[in-house]
Order: structure tokens, then sequence, then C-alpha cells
């Protein structure tokens, strides 16, 4: 009996485990997808700003 209830509470901790790492996954793709589409961002601000300076006029795509 003993060993079916440390068998249970390790399926449990598998399970809370598998959960967790779901959870990380899809934290790691939002984070990334973030990270992508803020250097995007700054790329395109970058550019935007360099090429008004370097010309004297904004150019907004």
């Amino acid at each position: 009996k003993k060993e079916q209830t440390d068998l249970t509470s390790e399926e449990m901790d598998s399970h809370k485990y598998q959960e967790f790492s779901r959870q990380a996954v899809a934290v790691g793709i939002t984070w990334i997808m973030l990270r992508i589409d803020y250097s995007r961002l700054s790329w395109l601000l970058f550019g935007v700003f360099s090429y008004e300076n370097h010309e004297g006029k904004p150019r907004i795509f």
C-alpha cells in the first residue's frame, strides 16, 4: 500500500511538471514573439529617425 501511495505522488508530480513545462513553453514562445516584434519595431523606428535626420524629412511606410 505504501508503494502505491508513493507511485501516485510521483504521478502527480510528473503531471504538475508536465503542466509547468507546457506553461513554460507557451511563455517562451510568447516572449520570443514579443522580442521579435519589439526588435522589428525598434529597427523600423531607428530607420525612420535615422532617415529623418539624414534627409530632413520623415519617411513613413
